[in-house]
């Protein structure tokens, strides 16, 4: 409440102009008191991270659910968040001793947003004293349902309107949460934001510092030091500062207490090579707890897919096709994923530029796989296809899923797959020029069937098998002919996508991972 007020956030509301806005049919929203625990990763004598409550934090928010759309407020509340593919991309980019990447919170970042129209609240009852009083919002605050937009566009300008020795930021086209400044010192800063959690990589001490001070002028940042913790994933650097790693070693442990897995026996695999569903397993009634734990379940391990653990990619993608009606045999696959990841709880990304780790000639040069399993669903038909991207020797994109058609052939599935590989290269060689490192070459993309490299190249004839394949996918033959990839045949024992693409046995797999 204190800091409501000590920001000017909010003021009460004289009689005057409650009397004036219930006259002009103004909504007065309820408010209410958000508690969180918050968390701080601390590092055991044995190396392992564990995360330990760090403090309770409370915000006031309004109940902003009756806010109606083109009365009080825009109908554009649209709020972007930086992509994790970014974020990985960002961070294996500063395996690199002159970059210092730190972590940074805006305390009450909304708080320090103007408000560009009148909201009244009225505070809850364990406001203190101040309870059942009617505030008048001078700025905006959590609940409303467009604080997230204008505070999101009112920190772009800020950063946009800050100057050192005449140079400022540009704004990514290809991420708007990210800013990349450089001058023509060589100083370097590249900033990116998840909402009020901040990462700042600078080649320079005293631009940062100065940009923190034209931050501090709105918000209240505080400094968390070298980045640990950001968006619930753990970072640690080597002492030579040529290698970041990334885990998710506390939150495991968080989401196996919470399905009461902690003690059971880790499994080899995230799921079984030889799962297969039914058609009297898809009879099976599920009852509204078990759709409840199913849907927290691929929540919970669909958040490790996306952000660290590749390694659960295909099993997320296998299990989450049946949210809607779930049977106990999915559930206890689910279950035994969590348990896969006890087993492997400090399996970690790493990148690094270290010459005993990767050859000078590869430092920043991109590179990726792809790889499908023909007709893998039983049910559809429809294959599954998957892809990885590296760049300085660690995965920074990877996705598994079902394809979106029935593809007719196997170099068919593997064209199809190949193709979505080759749109994220796309994106990953764009996002890697907007922050100056562009790629000289062509991007070597990995893939194990001749006949879908035969498409990719455009050197098929038309009157040959694969004439029928859709002309969306023909872009494929048109990146490669202008240079922006290169496809490279690989055997498929050695093609790394194929963990995205199947259930694996535990040997393989480990040899994958």
């Amino acid at each position: 409440m204190q800091q409501i007020f000590d920001t000017g956030t909010g003021v009460y509301a004289t009689d005057e102009e409650i009397a004036q806005a219930r006259r002009d049919g103004m909504l007065f929203l309820r408010a209410k008191m958000v508690y969180k625990l918050k968390y701080k990763t601390i590092e055991l004598p044995d190396g392992t991270l564990r995360d330990v409550p760090h403090k309770w934090k409370a915000r006031l928010a309004a109940v902003g659910c009756r806010e109606r759309e083109g009365l009080d407020f825009a109908n554009s509340t649209f709020s972007p968040t930086i992509g994790m593919t970014a974020v990985r991309t960002l961070v294996a980019l500063c395996c690199d001793p002159k970059f210092d990447l730190r972590s940074y919170d805006l305390s009450g970042a909304y708080l320090g947003t103007p408000l560009k129209r009148p909201v009244f609240i009225i505070l809850p009852p364990d406001a203190g004293e101040d309870a059942g009083k009617i505030l008048r919002c001078e700025k905006a605050i959590y609940g409303l349902r467009d604080s997230s937009a204008a505070f999101v566009k009112y920190l772009g300008e800020q950063l946009m309107s800050f100057r050192y020795k005449g140079f400022g930021f540009k704004k990514l086209h290809m991420d708007q949460c990210i800013y990349h400044y450089e001058d023509d010192e060589g100083n370097i800063m590249m900033f990116c934001h998840y909402v009020d959690d901040l990462a700042i990589a600078s080649t320079n001490n005293d631009l940062r510092d100065q940009l923190l001070k034209h931050i501090n002028a709105t918000w209240s940042v505080t400094d968390e030091g070298a980045l640990q913790r950001f968006v619930g994933i753990n970072f640690w650097r080597s002492s030579d500062k040529m290698t970041w790693s990334m885990t998710l070693a506390p939150y495991i442990d968080k989401i196996a207490k919470r399905f009461q897995q902690e003690h059971a026996a880790p499994s080899d695999v995230p799921i079984d090579p030889g799962f297969i569903l039914t058609p009297e397993d898809l009879q099976e009634v599920p009852t509204p707890e078990m759709i409840s734990e199913y849907r927290s379940l691929i929540g919970s391990i669909g958040f490790a897919a996306l952000t660290v653990r590749f390694d659960i990619a295909y099993a997320v993608s296998v299990l989450s096709r049946h949210l809607a009606r779930p049977c106990r045999k999915v559930i206890n696959e689910a279950k035994r994923c969590i348990r896969y990841l006890i087993g492997t709880r400090d399996f970690a990304v790493r990148w690094s530029t270290h010459p005993d780790s990767l050859a000078d000639k590869l430092r920043n040069i991109l590179w990726a796989s792809a790889d499908a399993s023909y007709a893998a669903d039983p049910i559809t038909r429809r294959s599954h296809g998957g892809y990885i991207a590296f760049l300085n020797g660690g995965p920074i994109a990877w996705k598994s899923g079902l394809q979106k058609l029935v593809c007719l052939s196997s170099a068919e599935s593997e064209f199809v797959a190949l193709t979505s590989c080759i749109v994220e290269v796309r994106y990953l060689r764009m996002l890697l020029a907007e922050l100056h490192f562009p790629q000289a070459e062509p991007t070597t993309i990995l893939e194990d069937n001749r006949a879908a490299i035969i498409i990719a190249e455009g050197t098929v004839s038309s009157n040959g098998r694969a004439k029928h394949i859709d002309v969306r996918f023909k872009h494929a033959a048109e990146n490669v002919r202008n240079g922006t990839c290169v496809i490279h045949y690989i055997a498929s024992a050695w093609n790394y996508s194929d963990i995205m693409t199947k259930a694996l046995a535990p040997t393989k797999l480990r040899s994958m991972r």
